[in-house]
Formats: structure tokens, sequence, C-alpha cells
């Protein structure tokens, strides 16, 4: 910059400080630094002091500590809230506890609430005539090809001698394959006697054999059957011969 720069520049700066003290004569200069130097923005950083900037930075400090009270309150109320709701559901749990240990102590007490019944226990004769109930049993029987052919030779052999016109009972039936020999070997009557299921299914072999009219399935033990006279025989009528198939499924179990 020239000389005569420099000294144009004082001598303006010298009419500008007499221009600006005359004119404030008549006003009280701090007053208008207070109304008129007021900073707009009061972290303006470019008007800020150190002081200043030191006075912004102990204010956030305090409102971070503030924060981190106000968070850890939050968390001591939040913490205070889930005790609270563990303690009521400790206190529901030994409640139910105590009602599950009155519980065992009642049943405890009387067996008969919880004891299993004692299961019927079956007669003999029950048990195994309701092992013959099932046909699969029957058809095991029936496959041993060597004893039933023994017993139909034997009853269509001597039908002559012992069969022809005669009344016989077929003891413990089944499905009625030896009062079908018994027919077939010219028998009068054939009195089929079973006291297990089978024989419903006895009485439909007959039919359809084409012995119906000669073979009458009877449901019972012989025993009950002649005590209670319900042998269908006629008056003075008498059984003349007895067939039974006694082995059942010994030979194979």
């Amino acid at each position: 910059m020239a000389d005569a720069d420099i000294v144009r520049g004082e001598k303006l700066g010298i009419k500008l400080s007499k221009y600006l003290n005359e004119s404030n004569k008549d006003r009280d200069i701090e007053e208008e630094d207070q109304e008129f130097f007021k900073p707009f923005l009061t972290d303006d950083a470019f008007i800020l002091c150190m002081d200043d900037l030191q006075d912004l930075i102990e204010q956030k400090e305090n409102k971070s500590v503030v924060k981190r009270s106000t968070d850890s309150k939050d968390c001591d109320k939040a913490a205070s809230a889930t005790n609270e709701e563990l303690k009521m559901r400790i206190t529901a749990l030994e409640e139910q506890l105590a009602c599950a240990k009155s519980c065992i102590t009642s049943l405890a007490v009387d067996e008969s609430v919880w004891s299993t019944p004692t299961p019927a226990v079956k007669d003999d004769d029950t048990y195994y005539f309701e092992s013959y109930n099932h046909t699969s049993i029957h058809e095991i029987m029936l496959q041993d090809n060597v004893r039933t052919k023994a017993y139909k030779d034997a009853i269509l052999f001597n039908s002559a001698a012992l069969f022809k016109d005669k009344v016989v009972i077929d003891l413990g039936c089944g499905t009625g394959i030896l009062s079908l020999f018994a027919a077939k070997a010219g028998a009068k009557k054939v009195i089929a006697i079973d006291a297990s299921d089978i024989y419903m299914q006895a009485t439909d072999i007959a039919r359809i054999n084409g012995y119906d009219d000669v073979i009458t399935v009877v449901y019972g033990k012989v025993e009950d059957l002649i005590a209670q006279k319900k042998l269908p025989l006629g008056e003075n009528e008498k059984v003349n011969v007895i067939i039974s198939e006694w082995m059942g499924y010994a030979l194979f179990f």
C-alpha cells in the first residue's frame, strides 16, 4: 500500500472519530451499546470471547449431567417396577404351589380318589371261551390238513355203523366242521354246541352248505344247557354219538 493511501486513511479515521464524538454528545453511549450492539445470535462463534465459550461448555456439561441423572432416575423407576412385578408373580406362584401341596395331601389321604380300580378277574371258563371268539384261531386249526382229514375219515368211514340216522352232539363245535362231516355221514340230527361267539359263524356255515335242516347250533355250556333243559331234543329223545375236537390249537401252541 502507498504512503499516500496510509496518510489519507489516517486522516479519514480522524475525521470519522470526530464525527462520531460530536454526534454522540447528547447520547448515553453505554445505553446505546446495550440497545444496538446486542448480538443477534447469542452463541455466534465470531463474536464470543473465550470466557463465553467456557460458559457454554460448562452449560452443556451441566445439561449432560442433568440428562444422565434423569436417565438414571428413569432406569431406577423401571427397575423398581420390574421388581414389583416379579414380587407379584412370585406371590402368585407361591399360592399355586400351596394349592398343589394341599391337593397332593388330600389325594394321599384319600387313596380311593387316585387309585386305579382293580380290574375284574375273569374266571377260567370265560377266559377260555373268549379266546375262541375270532375266526383267525379257527383258520389256523382248519389249515392243519392232517388232523382235519383224520376226523373226516373217522366219521365218514363209520357212517353206516355209527352215524346213519343217529342224533349227534358236536361238543365245542367252533366253525362246525365236524358237524358238517356228521351230517354228510347221514346223521338225523346234529346239535352243535359252543360257548364262544363263533357259534354265529357256525350257524351261517351250516346254512351255506345246505345242512341247516340237520344241524342246530346252540350257544352255551353243555352242563348248563342240560340242567336248564335247553337242548333241542324231543320227548324221550336221546343223543347217540358225541364228537369233539378237543385239542383246540394245542398242537400248534
